[in-house]
């Protein structure tokens, strides 16, 4: 008679966790087709003051003025060392890919400021900035007024930044969620700049429509 009892008890327990894991992944498809709806041709943007904030948070900037025109971020910003920098960053091109790289390119005015390691970490902390605003129905709150800086390259005048590197972007994806899958699938379509900051146009791939 026990172990009668003993393999209805296991039947039931295991319809139980079935039926249990039926519902979480109906949940999490339905909270995932949701979330596309809200991603699907959305635009966000970064705001003037926030931007400005992101270069004061970078590295060893002590002061800094950021003014925003149509097309530039123009910046003259005082380092911890006394040295002055000054540059403005042109948003200049986006190349994303699902699955694949996720970058997007500052030119550098003048040119030769791009070799300046506080020009690049300044690019560094707007692009994360820009991360956080594309992404930010799948992220967790962020823990201070400005996330921490992406990874930066520099190609000739050019500065080219992956956003997967942003620390919200990777904090997310080392989870190895579904969350983590539709992250990789948002594109930005293109970034503008004007005086009240920064404009971001994204949208999923065409194929997933």
């Amino acid at each position: 008679m026990g172990d009668r009892y003993d393999r209805l008890r296991s039947i039931v327990k295991s319809a139980a966790d079935s039926a249990a894991g039926a519902i979480a992944e109906a949940t999490q498809a339905a909270k995932l087709k949701k979330t596309f709806e809200e991603l699907r041709d959305r635009r966000t943007r970064v705001p003037a003051r926030l931007v400005a904030r992101a270069v004061l948070r970078a590295g060893t900037t002590s002061a800094a003025s950021v003014r925003l025109v149509p097309g530039r971020i123009e910046i003259s910003a005082e380092l911890a060392s006394g040295r002055s920098v000054a540059a403005a960053l042109v948003p200049d091109q986006v190349s994303f890919a699902p699955r694949g790289a996720k970058e997007i390119w500052f030119a550098v005015d003048p040119p030769d400021a791009a070799a300046e390691p506080a020009i690049r970490e300044m690019a560094a902390m707007i692009a994360s900035s820009i991360a956080r605003a594309a992404w930010n129905p799948l992220l967790p709150p962020m823990q201070g007024e400005v996330d921490g800086p992406a990874l930066v390259d520099r190609e000739e005048h050019r500065l080219r930044i992956d956003l997967r590197t942003a620390p919200a972007i990777r904090s997310v994806q080392s989870t190895g969620k579904a969350t983590g899958l539709l992250l990789d699938l948002i594109e930005i379509d293109r970034i503008d700049v004007d005086p009240s900051g920064i404009a971001v146009r994204i949208a999923l791939p065409k194929r997933l429509g």
